[in-house]
């Protein structure tokens, strides 16, 4: 009897070998994606970080730049400028509401004046209205009646420096300062005169004198000046202010980016007018805080004030706490600052300013709250800076 034959094992997986093959891939899968989003994540998140830790950085070491020229008076060393006393030449306005902010969080503003000089040295041209040493003494180192127009001309090194040098007092303001006896005089007019690195200027009366604290009188110069020596040309009386704003900077967004911005424009007392074109320094700023200090940093002016505007906020409220500071720590024989507003050229003032920026996006896994762990949230980043401005403490000889 044959034997029976049976029919071959077909080749292959079975349905169950199949579904449980499956099953694993599925979970090796969904770990992978979990271990791929974490890491996505936590790169996205490093690179936010230190990019927010990086424009803190270069944030506030600007603003410290900039406040290191605080109260800096280039055209008269000696004599402090004429001011409306309602707008000291250094201030700042606390807890003010940020422009453009439709939820109308505040942040600080802080103000300071500053003779701006120009990145340029220049030199007097012998015979464009400059004398030899032995004419200027002979002289008595008055005009002779040549120069009596108050006409110079200036070699700037340069064609790109010659330039710069401009006569319009509404938006530049600029003086000519004469480094052999430190006399100035703001400059009115501007010609060529052939050689590309020189120009001829003329000074003549500063209409804004006592006004926007460029001089008490703004008389043109009545002085004769050494031929080759060195002058120096300054935007005077330049009010800086900073603050948070809101700007469009994104098409996507219809409230806006905040930004910290730097305004500039000839001071002229009363409500402060930008004329030069805003800079931005920093983008996605959550929290602008400006504190001072009098007394070494043992307080700070203004910590926990919350104030609305200059009246209250400034001679109100971080005046009377700048005061009190001086009751324990007498600085220059000042025991207050009321009255005296060059006070920050007689008083050593320690600034610190706390900057936070926050992340570009919002992300889930920055929501600071445990309960709200499916809800998107910024990072924010803090950096502060303390430091005592170049000028404080330097007294005029006023």
């Amino acid at each position: 009897m044959a034997d029976p034959r049976t029919a071959p094992r077909s080749a292959g997986f079975s349905m169950v070998e199949m579904l449980v093959a499956l099953i694993f891939t599925m979970l090796l899968m969904a770990g992978m994606a979990t271990v791929f989003k974490a890491s996505l994540s936590t790169f996205y998140t490093a690179g936010e970080t230190t990019s927010s830790a990086r424009r803190n950085r270069m944030s506030i070491d600007m603003l410290g730049q900039d406040l290191d020229t605080a109260d800096m008076y280039l055209a008269n060393v000696t004599d402090a400028p004429a001011i409306d006393p309602l707008h000291p030449p250094f201030y700042v306005l606390p807890n003010m509401v940020i422009t453009g902010d439709p939820n109308k969080n505040t942040a600080d503003q802080i103000f300071f004046q500053v003779d701006q000089p120009l990145q340029f040295v220049g030199t007097l041209v012998a015979g464009g209205g400059a004398n030899s040493a032995a004419t200027v003494i002979a002289n008595g180192g008055t005009l002779s009646a040549n120069n009596a127009d108050n006409t110079f001309i200036i070699d700037c090194g340069s064609a790109t420096y010659a330039n710069q040098v401009v006569a319009n007092q509404t938006l530049k303001n600029q003086t000519l300062i004469f480094k052999d006896n430190f006399d100035y005089g703001l400059i009115t007019s501007v010609s060529a005169t052939g050689t590309p690195s020189q120009v001829k200027v003329v000074l003549g009366q500063d209409v804004n004198a006592a006004v926007t604290g460029s001089g008490s009188t703004g008389l043109p110069m009545k002085e004769s000046h050494v031929a080759n020596s060195q002058i120096q040309i300054a935007q005077v009386a330049q009010t800086i202010r900073y603050q948070i704003e809101f700007l469009q900077l994104d098409p996507t967004t219809t409230t806006g980016i905040p930004c910290l911005v730097r305004d500039q424009g000839t001071y002229a007392g009363g409500v402060f007018t930008p004329n030069i074109p805003q800079q931005i320094i920093t983008e996605n700023v959550q929290a602008f805080k400006v504190y001072l200090s009098v007394n070494a940093g043992q307080s700070w002016a203004g910590w926990q004030k919350a104030y609305s505007d200059l009246d209250a906020g400034w001679t109100n409220g971080i005046v009377p706490e700048l005061t009190t500071q001086l009751t324990t720590v007498v600085k220059n024989g000042f025991t207050s600052i009321t009255g005296n507003p060059n006070w920050f050229r007689s008083i050593p003032t320690v600034v610190r300013v706390d900057l936070t920026t926050r992340s570009a996006t919002q992300r889930t896994e920055y929501q600071p709250d445990s309960s709200q762990t499916n809800t998107a949230a910024y990072k924010l980043f803090t950096q502060s800076l303390i430091f005592l401005p170049r000028h404080s403490g330097l007294p005029l000889d006023d």
